[in-house]
Order: C-alpha cells, then sequence, then structure tokens
C-alpha cells in the first residue's frame, strides 16, 4: 500500500487475517462492531505483526506513514 491508501470499509462473512509483511509504514486498522457501537484503532509499525478481525466486523486499513507497506491477507473459515 502507498502513503495514504485506504482499503476496506467492508466486512467478510469468514475471519480475516492481516499480516504487514513488509515496509516502514505506519499502518492503521479500524474495526467498527455495528451491533454494539464499539469501535477500535490499531496502529501498527513493525513487520510481521499480525492482526485478526473477526467475521462480520467492518474494518479499514489505512498506510498512515510516508513510505509503502506490504500486507497479507487471508480469510479463514469458522
Amino acid at each position: 500500500m502507498r502513503p495514504g491508501a485506504v482499503r476496506g470499509n467492508h466486512s467478510h462473512l469468514q475471519d480475516e487475517v492481516i499480516t504487514i509483511i513488509d515496509g516502514k509504514g505506519i499502518c492503521e486498522i479500524e474495526v467498527s462492531d455495528e451491533s454494539s457501537g464499539e469501535q477500535k484503532i490499531t496502529l501498527v509499525e513493525d513487520n510481521l505483526e499480525t492482526y485478526k478481525i473477526t467475521a462480520g466486523i467492518k474494518h479499514t486499513v489505512r498506510n498512515k506513514g510516508d513510505c509503502s507497506i506490504y500486507l497479507a491477507s487471508f480469510l479463514i473459515d469458522v
């Protein structure tokens, strides 16, 4: 993801796992549970950091840094 890039504001029927695999950026992961109104923002600054998003939860990923980051995401059947 290039600096300033945004992916998401969506949900999945399966759990999703996102791993930052390379880059020096700051990845912001915003998770919103519409049923409870709870919102959580996590900043990921290290490579090989993994974050799990529960099925049905809306989420957005942003590159808040000034360098590109590379991530891999996988959907997991529950």
